[in-house]
């Protein structure tokens, strides 16, 4: 065999096993959960390979992370509460470098919930690719900064004391929690079974954040009460909602919903409350939005600046 010859094998052999090595979040082995409620309070890769109903109790957490570095993958298993009283599905406070994949969690007062109680103290998280349903309160609450919520399905909110139910709710502590990212999610088939508000994805306190390519339709509007597709708060600024699709409903549910009377009012597709002529103005561009009162909030004073949307 000649050397042009050896060294083209050789180079094949090191691209093989480039490609086939694991990505860095992907490990040969996990620790599989096979009781709930568990706390994680290691680093390392956890998984659910079977599925779970339970009544949880009130304060409790089916999996509780309680460590930096964590990845937990459900493997598309179901942690189902069949209790009234208000427990959460993923639960972490001031944690970061932590995944929550491929878990699907129903009847919840939140479906996975990121909390923090310094600024900063949550940070580059990502919650994906998970199937929360019937949550009360959210379905997915994250605070801090640099975190990622993609590719998850939302549906069925079934509304709580609160006087909103959240299909994604983001915000931080000290408002200043930037460089979040909310990407192709879908939340639909919302009907609450008390009297609440809707929003599909309220920003709350935070900046910079790029809310793209998600899908939200189907939210019903309790008897005079309404829905909103994407709120900003006051305090949110230098964020870009960009590509979605929101759309309104109208009617009743197919089903009768919740079993309470609807029709209250679509408000605003998309809302932000600060003022647009800020030095960090938010930009809502390419969006197709439609049948809200009023689709996008882009006036002189109020909203976002627009830019190439779709309103109808």
């Amino acid at each position: 065999m000649n050397l042009v010859h050896k060294l083209s094998l050789g180079a094949l052999s090191l691209a093989v096993m480039l490609r086939a090595a694991p990505a860095g979040a992907e490990t040969l082995t996990c620790t599989d959960i096979t009781a709930l409620p568990f706390t994680i309070s290691a680093s390392g890769h956890y998984c659910l390979n079977k599925n779970f109903t339970i009544a949880f109790a009130s304060g409790a957490a089916a999996v509780n992370v309680n460590a930096n570095n964590v990845v937990l993958d459900c493997n598309n298993h179901f942690v189902i509460n069949t209790g009234t009283a208000g427990a959460t599905g993923v639960y972490a406070s001031n944690k970061s470098q932590v995944t929550v994949r491929n878990c699907g969690v129903q009847g919840f007062t939140r479906g996975i919930a990121f909390f923090e109680t310094a600024g900063g103290a949550s940070r580059s998280n990502v919650i994906e690719h998970n199937d929360v349903r019937k949550s009360k309160l959210a379905g997915i609450q994250v605070a801090g900064a640099s975190n990622v919520i993609e590719g998850n399905r939302i549906t069925e909110n079934a509304g709580s004391t609160s006087s909103y139910t959240y299909g994604i709710l983001l915000s931080s502590f000290d408002t200043l929690g930037a460089g979040n990212v909310v990407d192709n999610n879908v939340i639909n088939n919302i009907a609450p079974n008390v009297y609440v508000r809707v929003a599909g994805i309220y920003l709350l306190d935070v900046q910079d954040t790029t809310v793209r390519g998600n899908t939200i339709s189907a939210m019903w509007p309790p008897m005079d009460l309404g829905v909103y597709g994407i709120i900003g708060s006051p305090t949110v600024l230098g964020s870009i909602v960009t590509g979605n699709s929101i759309s309104s409903a109208t009617g009743s549910p197919s089903g009768g919903g919740g079993g309470i009377s609807y029709g209250g009012a679509s408000y605003d597709g998309i809302r932000f409350d600060a003022t647009v002529n800020s030095s960090n103005h938010n930009v809502c561009r390419d969006n197709v939005v439609g049948h809200f009162i009023s689709d996008i909030n882009g006036e002189s004073t109020v909203g976002c600046v627009k830019d190439s949307n779709t309103e109808f």
